[in-house]
């Protein structure tokens, strides 16, 4: 399965020194990015939320049968269910091409608001709704937008820092 494998790479590569205790990974579907998180970094503490019932409960029964340690959450990533400030870092992989422009905008200054202030974004997507999603940054409380690097854009707001990914 060639989504599977290049999300392995994916975390191996972006995720390697992971610091974080607290990770949120939004939009989580089945879990199967969730899972080779926490398998890559057993200790941390993992939140998996997405808004599809029947993805969750499939994630759910494989957290049953595995026993890794995970919370999964049904929820809307637009209306987060957590206080301020109560995540390391979030992860979205291949979210926000579901959805429409006003609820894009929401979800960033929510992953703005349940981060720390040192906390991170990490975000995969297609070229094209990166370019978006970065305009979108300064109106959801991200500022200071950086350069692109090595087919990466890595940008530090506030101590917040997001990093795109593009395929």
């Amino acid at each position: 399965m060639k989504y599977a494998e290049d999300m392995r790479k994916f975390i191996r590569s972006s995720l390697f020194n992971l610091n974080s205790r607290v990770v949120l990974d939004a939009g989580c579907g089945n879990g199967l990015v969730t899972r080779l998180i926490k398998k890559q970094h057993p200790k941390i503490k993992l939140i998996g939320i997405d808004s599809d019932a029947n993805d969750i409960k499939i994630a759910k029964r494989k957290e049953r049968s595995e026993n890794k340690g995970i919370n999964y959450f049904i929820g809307s990533l637009d209306k987060l269910p957590f206080p301020d400030s109560s995540f390391d870092l979030v992860v979205a992989t291949l979210v926000f091409h579901h959805m429409e422009p006003v609820t894009r905008k929401l979800t960033l200054k929510e992953f703005y608001r349940v981060l720390n202030s040192h906390g991170e974004i990490i975000i995969l997507e297609g070229k094209g709704l990166v370019r978006n999603l970065v305009d979108m940054m300064e109106n959801s409380g991200f500022r200071d937008i950086g350069k692109r690097k090595e087919g990466k854009i890595r940008n530090v707001y506030y101590g917040k820092k997001i990093q795109f990914l593009i395929p």
